[in-house]
């Protein structure tokens, strides 16, 4: 994937690079900024009603920084930095969606300039390192990362996971021996911000040791290995404490009735799922439905467990046969994606989410990476590679324009769900916000879609949602469904009150007495 420009001086071709990886990702994403917040899917619950990110704007600095880092508890994950973030786009801007999503975008593109930084200091090519990072900028699985308010923890942790992967490769090369020490403490500062903004930045340790397997692959010393990690010992320790107390949070947890063996196929799809989609991402939703628990896996899912144990046997093929850049490749998809194959255990309410477009974000440097590098070494025609470069662009662009319009609202994330992987779940949903702008047939033809597809996969949903469908059956005239529906919100305890008791009983008495 590599265009013979020798013609154009070095600097002047980076320069134009680093103002294509700023201007494309940029065009391309500029319409969303203009969308409005998602908020009956995490938007409301984090930003917008979230009082820790007004703390900064009605209290101070000081006790704002002090609720933040040590009395926040709304997250299941301790995620000080990220709030942070938050607290000062509402100092400045107030609850702006415009400004919050810029802020994204930002953070987004000053993480594919420190790609590209990164890459060509591991494999010393300016074009290898300006298509990854062209890639992962205009990727539509990114999208969710950016247009979605709540996922401003994925830019902004690998913005600083980047910059410490930089820090101690450059520590690695000792190029700049008068502030090498500096570099490998730089390193660990960047880690810690990263890891205070989302957690899935504790596996850099294992990242550094791929950087020094790369860079010293003949002469491994595991003592400067053990050295080099030390430090990070201690902050580690805190993180897996802080994020354990965090876990304990959460209320939506349950035990799903899932085998080990159950555990081991989903761990392969996830692990494979990523590659499929990572090089066509179509259709791309929100939430994809994981298999029910009282049904037997799908055939699928053992054929992406068969891939992704193909991909494990290239990883240690490569190690074997010292192809360095290969096996980093694959060694940071699998180190980057294994805390989320334990995403079985934590799931969305009832919904097991084995799956998510966001963490491509962080996990998609080592997919683009060795597909990059294969197709480099294995094309030796330049024109070949141009062709497949720019073929390969053309229709990333064109999915990223299909894909990003569904961020526009709440009822249109609802109908692309539906759409491409029906669930009873997502269409009652489109069924309640059809009904709250006054489009009650609408709402009625969603309600009796989701009657009929019985996926058995639901989302442990507060009272008031049951209350707002059994208002639904009412108007369908489907009061049994409507009873089992208000009985349900009744037996719910979460945000209750003796005033929303009888507002439930009054509700539970009306259809009754319309069954009559």
């Amino acid at each position: 994937m590599i265009i013979n420009i020798k013609y154009l001086k070095s600097k002047k071709v980076i320069i134009i690079m680093l103002f294509l990886l700023q201007l494309i990702p940029f065009t391309l994403y500029y319409s969303s900024l203009s969308y409005d917040f998602i908020y009956s899917i995490d938007d409301e619950w984090i930003v917008t009603s979230n009082p820790s990110i007004k703390m900064i704007s009605k209290y101070g600095l000081g006790y704002g920084l002090k609720y933040l880092f040590y009395y926040d508890t709304t997250d299941f994950h301790y995620h000080p930095i990220t709030y942070l973030s938050y607290s000062m786009d509402y100092f400045l801007f107030g609850m702006n969606s415009y400004e919050l999503k810029l802020h994204n975008l930002l953070l987004h593109i000053c993480s594919g300039l420190l790609l590209f930084i990164f890459i060509h200091l591991l494999v010393k090519n300016k074009w290898i390192a300006f298509i990854v990072a062209l890639i992962f900028l205009i990727h539509p699985m990114n999208i969710e990362s950016i247009a979605w308010a709540s996922c401003r923890r994925q830019a902004l942790f690998y913005t600083y996971f980047l910059m410490s992967a930089i820090a101690y490769k450059l520590f690695l090369e000792n190029k700049l021996k008068r502030y090498n020490l500096l570099l490998f403490f730089l390193a660990i500062i960047f880690w810690i911000i990263s890891t205070l903004a989302k957690a899935s930045a504790i596996v850099m340790p294992a990242i550094y040791v791929l950087l020094y397997i790369h860079k010293n692959r003949n002469k491994i010393e595991i003592k400067k290995i053990v050295l080099h990690l030390l430090p990070m010992l201690p902050f580690l320790c805190f993180f897996m404490y802080v994020n354990e107390q965090a876990n304990a949070r959460n209320f939506l947890v349950r035990e799903f009735r899932y085998s080990n063996f159950d555990h081991i196929i989903f761990a392969g799809y996830t692990y494979c799922f990523y590659w499929l989609k990572g090089l066509f991402p179509f259709p791309l939703v929100v939430f994809y439905p994981a298999p029910s628990e009282h049904l037997p896996i799908p055939k699928d899912y053992y054929v992406m467990f068969a891939i992704s144990c193909i991909l494990i046997g290239l990883l240690i093929y490569h190690f074997i046969k010292k192809q360095n850049t290969l096996f980093f490749a694959l060694g940071f998809y699998t180190i980057t994606i294994l805390p989320m194959l334990d995403l079985i255990f934590y799931p969305l309410g009832d919904l097991p989410m084995l799956v998510s477009n966001r963490y491509f974000y962080h996990t998609s440097l080592g997919i683009i990476l060795y597909i990059v590098i294969i197709i480099n070494d294995t094309i030796h025609n330049y024109k070949i590679k141009g062709l497949i470069t720019i073929s390969y662009l053309a229709m990333l662009v064109f999915l990223f324009r299909f894909h990003l319009p569904v961020w526009k609202d709440e009822i249109k994330v609802f109908e692309n769900d539906v759409k491409y992987y029906p669930s009873e779940e997502f269409s009652y949903k489109l069924a309640i916000l059809y009904d709250e702008n006054g489009e009650t047939n609408k709402a009625l033809e969603y309600l009796d879609k989701g009657d009929k597809l019985g996926k058995d996969i639901w989302i442990n949903n507060p009272w008031p949602y049951y209350q707002q469908r059994s208002k639904l059956y009412v108007k369908a005239k489907k009061y049994d469904r409507a009873l089992n529906d208000i009985n349900f919100a009744i037996k719910k305890k979460d945000l209750k009150t003796s005033y929303v008791d009888s507002i439930l009983l009054a509700d539970k008495k009306n259809i009754e007495t319309l069954k009559k």
